[in-house]
């Protein structure tokens, strides 16, 4: 495929850690398809002039990963990338949607304005059964592709079996909101010998609580990873990963580590449902997690082929969805050089 002709955008650029997995995993898996892609990341999202004319010289628009079509956190991000969407429709740009989470989209307005939108665009993939089926509601047909994370190939190093003796907590900074003693409370009810480790993977929202929980616990630290990579190995360390961010689970379910997702989001839900789908372990999903949920998971851990065969399984799944992507690229721009 010619190199150098699309524009490939998300979240990205703004030290979240899970929306940096997304373009690790869509820009590598791009360039071994022969695409060397334009990002808008960071501030040069905000700039139109930039933006307008990264999309005139392009020959095509790639929405990649993440859960950008929702006005559950913030209506500016539902209505920023839609309004992208259809400057490259304007400008005669096909476009294309990889690895989304669609939803929630609240307002009867929001819901219009997203249907028609999306009927435009030349592919849809989404990461989980719960957007695909807003979709349907739509009227908008999607591929039930994966999240892109999962692009990421399984692991070669089985996690060690030997226990390291810390849990790790990523927790968003809305998910602690308004909860900060119950949150304590339950973090100081966990095995005494054990470390916490809290993790911020979005530090611009989570790491002030994550100091904040710190300083009220016995054997606790902060600990911020500063890459992808590091993260990855932080997370395939540990006993036992609580989070109510998605993608330090999918991390967590790659390195084989026993999970509690804390439900404060519904793409947490999805993922939970997605992993027993694939008959992957068995993953607590609750609203308040319980010390005795995490006890349990300490004491008689799913075993270790049960997370294998989940992740490879996502694995292939999304590998074929990003090649279905790859097959309707090609199709609207052009093949192979001679």
């Amino acid at each position: 495929m010619k190199r150098g002709r699309i524009v490939i955008t998300g979240y990205y650029g703004h030290g979240n850690l899970g929306d940096e997995a997304l373009r690790a995993a869509a820009v590598e898996a791009l360039r071994k398809a022969g695409v060397e892609p334009l990002l808008i990341a960071g501030r040069a999202r905000l700039d139109p002039c930039w933006v307008t004319t990264s999309l005139r010289k392009s020959a095509a628009l790639v929405l990649g990963g993440g859960g950008l079509l929702q006005n559950a956190t913030s209506a500016r991000s539902l209505y920023y990338y839609l309004g992208l969407i259809a400057l490259a429709r304007a400008l005669r740009r096909p476009v294309f949607l990889i690895g989304q989470g669609l939803g929630p989209i609240d307002g009867r307005l929001a819901r219009s304005l997203t249907r028609r939108v999306l009927a435009r665009v030349d592919y849809l993939g989404v990461r989980d059964r719960a957007s695909r089926e807003l979709a349907a509601r739509l009227g908008i047909a999607a591929e039930l592709d994966g999240d892109l994370y999962f692009l990421h190939p399984p692991l070669s190093e089985p996690r060690p079996q030997h226990a390291s003796r810390r849990i790790g907590v990523a927790l968003s900074g809305r998910s602690v909101e308004e909860r900060e003693e119950d949150w304590t409370r339950f973090l100081t009810a966990l095995p005494g010998d054990r470390k916490i480790v809290l993790i911020p993977f979005f530090p611009g929202e989570d790491l002030a609580v994550a100091r904040r929980l710190a300083g009220m616990l016995p054997h606790a630290r902060v600990e911020v990873p500063g890459s992808v990579a590091a993260a990855q190995g932080l997370i395939g360390g540990l006993d036992l990963l609580i989070a109510s961010r998605l993608h330090p689970l999918e991390f967590g379910l790659r390195a084989g580590v026993p999970l509690i997702a804390v439900a404060a989001d519904p793409k947490i839900v999805a993922f939970v449902a997605e992993v027993a789908a694939c008959d992957g372990p068995e993953i607590p999903c609750v609203e308040s997690p319980r010390s005795e949920d995490a006890a349990a998971l300490l004491c008689d851990p799913p075993p270790p082929e049960r997370f294998t065969a989940a992740y490879a399984a996502l694995h292939a799944r999304t590998r074929a969805g990003f090649e279905r992507f790859l097959t309707a690229l090609r199709e609207k721009i052009g093949g192979d050089d001679e």
